[in-house]
């Protein structure tokens, strides 16, 4: 696939039939950079390029059709693509975005904030990678033979003391295994045992909390090899890595994705920058990635500050790098280990409607703005301006809490009915409703089960929920603006109603462990009451409610995703709102939404640094207002304690949503 695809650049490129190669050398790569991006607003002078970058886009695992034309539905699936592939987020086809699509190794001189190297971090190195913008670095548990060797004959494992040096110099780390890797011989279900007990023997050993190992496998394997031996090298590793460590897999895309799917491994180290591997060609970045390495430094390349080899490693931030050393010897247990609130059961998700079967719909609703904005000086007053297309379906869809005359709090999301979210979107556009009531009934009628009073959820493809009117309404904010701050309308208006609801509970309970009712209430969902909670009869008190559940969070993470992918577009038109929500949901996973937090400037780097920015936006001037702040109209009289519990509860649920 990827030599063909390079082969059409290279035509493009102006290269002869007896040129194109298909080698990606340094003379077709100047000739893409000097191309310039591929836009929206020059994509009808470049629809061969059009066509090429849609049909990798289809090869690299998007549901996308080949295609010259550029329209909205492409701006939406490259964002996805680029957001999959942590590069910059332009919606356009740049020089970058092509190489991440023609090659495993990508652009080799994108910025990263990881790396991993056979070095020992000295103080020096580590400085230097500070202030190179580098915030987490690989390294080696071991070695083999290690035993036989002073640390300082070392070839690549940890010497003592280095990952407390690490740790000090505000750097993270990620620990790889790497023994006896480099061929077929080397992997089999007794080597994985032998491997996974050598792994877990030197973490214990250098002080390594319970986090990710990863396995390398650094050699080409073919599918047959990975059948025959990786795999059944990878079980044996995940039936004998206990103590809470997690088995990751260094690997090529096929390797990392097969062990993956397998279920023998949580999270891949892509060995990209060996990009003529076959096992790289042709196959799309593995689904949970967590570090991608796609460029060396060394002697051939050039050293690192002249005396170290590198490996740049990009970095997904699905799974958090270790930024702790345990005194050796000491157990490796949390004192406090997150406990996940339930999900919906599969019998509340089958009896709710597909958010894909609504948005036909949506799309006879946009056709009818469309119309009331020709129309509309027949039916308003001289003084009356339309919304735009999108903004006029946004404002109609989540008419349920901007209308005066709609039902009191009553639902999930009852803080949106408040007077000052009232203000803080446009108000409903009256006009145009009646308009549509009376014109459009059946549409109308058939719509008003999804965002009427006493509207019932929607589901999409992977077990999400949205309340269509709570989603919209948030969307607006982010979309469009606010008079308070956006995150008020979102999440952080959810999540301080749960911190009401979790002071009612200890004031109702105060024997229970306020730990876990934070986490088993932020973000459950009601069709799924943990046990803890039942069995102490919290869901039967009269004012028991989840007003931070887990299609709040759906909604609120959905249209921030939205949100950016209409304002990132350039093309509008009469069924925006409609393409990006279809190609949203026909790509979602739950790392694309839930790390859509992030661009609320949330920081997924790790547990502490998700919980800090959390707090920070729930704990900041305006949010503490007397009277008109967040925490005053919605956080009810729960305790700092309650509030700080809420905010790891909902830090812990992010991280544990996006692996």
């Amino acid at each position: 696939m990827n030599t063909a695809l390079v082969q059409v650049l290279q035509a493009l490129e102006g290269y002869t039939p007896e040129t194109a190669t298909g080698y990606f050398g340094n003379g077709t790569r100047a000739k893409l950079q000097a191309k310039g991006a591929i836009t929206k607003n020059n994509a009808a002078s470049n629809q061969d390029w059009v066509w090429l970058g849609s049909t990798a886009l289809l090869c690299n695992g998007q549901n996308i059709s080949p295609s010259k034309a550029w329209d909205e539905n492409l701006t939406n699936i490259i964002i996805t693509f680029q957001m999959q592939s942590a590069i910059s987020q332009s919606g356009e086809l740049d020089y970058t975005t092509w190489m991440s699509l023609l090659t495993s190794c990508g652009d080799p001189n994108r910025p990263c904030v990881a790396c991993d190297t056979r070095f020992e971090i000295t103080d020096e190195f580590a400085e230097y990678l500070k202030a190179d913008g580098y915030k987490i670095v690989g390294r080696y548990l071991s070695e083999p033979d290690q035993e036989n060797l002073s640390e300082k004959d070392y070839f690549k494992a940890l010497r003592t003391g280095e990952l407390a040096r690490i740790v000090s110099h505000g750097l993270k780390y990620f620990p790889i295994f790497q023994e006896y890797s480099t061929k077929l011989a080397h992997f089999t279900a007794a080597t994985g045992a032998d491997h996974a007990q050598k792994a877990q023997a030197a973490a214990q050993r250098l002080g390594v909390p319970a986090t990710v190992i990863y396995f390398a496998v650094d050699y080409d394997a073919t599918d047959a090899e990975i059948a025959s031996n990786i795999l059944p090298y990878f079980q044996a590793v995940s039936e004998n890595l206990s103590d809470g460590y997690r088995v990751g897999v260094y690997g090529t895309r096929n390797v990392c994705t097969r062990a993956y799917e397998a279920g023998y491994a949580v999270a891949s180290f892509v060995s990209d920058m060996s990009s003529g591997y076959s096992g790289n060609l042709g196959f799309p970045l593995p689904t949970k990635w967590a570090f991608d390495q796609f460029a060396e430094m060394n002697a051939t390349t050039g050293k690192y500050h002249g005396q170290w080899d590198l490996d740049r490693v990009a970095y997904s931030g699905r799974v958090v790098a270790v930024d702790t050393v345990k005194e050796e010897g000491v157990p490796l247990q949390s004192a406090y280990p997150y406990e996940a609130p339930g999900e919906p059961t599969t019998n509340s998700l089958s009896s709710l409607t597909k958010i894909t079967d609504v948005l036909p719909l949506i799309q006879q609703l946009e056709v009818a703005y469309g119309e009331w904005r020709r129309s509309y000086m027949n039916h308003a007053p001289i003084e009356y301006k339309p919304l735009s297309i999108e903004e006029g379906i946004i404002n109609y869809l989540s008419k349920y809490y901007t209308k005066n005359d709609t039902p009191s709090y009553s639902n999930s999301s009852g803080y949106l009915r408040h007077a000052m979210f009232s203000l803080a979107v446009a108000s409903y556009d009256a006009y145009f409703g009646q308009y549509f009531e009376q014109n459009y009934e059946d549409i109308a009628t058939n719509l008003d089960p999804f965002i009427g009073d006493g509207h019932e959820e929607v589901r999409d493809s992977i077990g999400g929920k949205n309340d269509l009117p709570h989603m919209t309404y948030t969307l607006y904010a982010y979309a469009y603006g606010s008079t308070s701050p956006r995150h008020w309308t979102g999440w952080g208006g959810d999540l301080a109603s749960g911190m009401d609801d979790m002071h009612n509970i200890m004031n109702n309970h105060p024997q229970l462990d306020s730990h876990r009712v934070a986490d088993l209430i932020i973000g459950a969902d009601t069709s799924n009451i943990a046990a803890y909670l039942t069995d102490n009869d919290v869901s039967s008190d009269k004012v028991f409610s989840l007003h931070c559940n887990y299609t709040d969070l759906c909604d609120d993470a959905d249209a921030i995703a939205l949100s950016r992918r209409l304002t990132a577009s350039t093309e509008g038109g009469i069924h925006a709102l409609s393409s990006a929500m279809l190609s949203y949901y026909d790509s979602v996973t739950e790392q694309i939404r839930y790390t859509a937090y992030a661009d609320d400037g949330l920081d997924f780097t790790n547990y502490d640094t998700l919980y800090e920015t959390v707090w920070n936006k729930m704990d900041g001037t305006w949010e503490r207002l007397r009277a008109i702040g967040l925490l005053a109209q919605f956080a009810g009289t729960s305790t700092n304690e309650e509030r700080s519990l809420c905010c790891s509860a909902f830090a812990h649920y992010l991280l544990n949503m996006s692996k």
